[in-house]
């Protein structure tokens, strides 16, 4: 019953198998937890001491940035291509150069 903060220090490429019933995706998330969230618990304790041991696992919570006003798309929409379509990056007057990729949205 105690919030230590941490940082994410690695994130799995796909989510867990398993299914929930409230349309829950998981992920694998390795956080690095910050010694100063947890100084307390180390008071009068040996120097080598640890209240975390191996294979503990944790609910978290992980605050990301947040923005307004912005479009949301599905995942599956988004695919990366080279530019087939013309010679220019989308939305600048820049020359795009042979086999760059670019995020692309399909939209319907």
């Amino acid at each position: 019953k105690k919030e230590f903060k941490g940082i994410v220090t690695e994130i799995s490429n796909s989510a867990n198998a398993t299914a929930t019933a409230d349309q829950v995706t998981n992920f694998k998330v390795k956080v690095k937890i910050l010694k100063e969230s947890y100084e307390d618990l180390l008071e009068g304790k040996p120097a080598n001491y640890s209240p975390f041991r191996p294979g503990m696992t944790a609910t978290v919570d992980i605050i990301t940035n947040r923005k307004d006003n912005v479009i949301g798309v599905p995942i599956s929409a988004v695919v990366v291509k080279t530019d087939t379509a013309s010679g220019r990056k989308s939305g600048t007057s820049e020359k795009a150069t042979p086999n760059q990729l670019f995020e692309t949205v399909y939209v319907k």
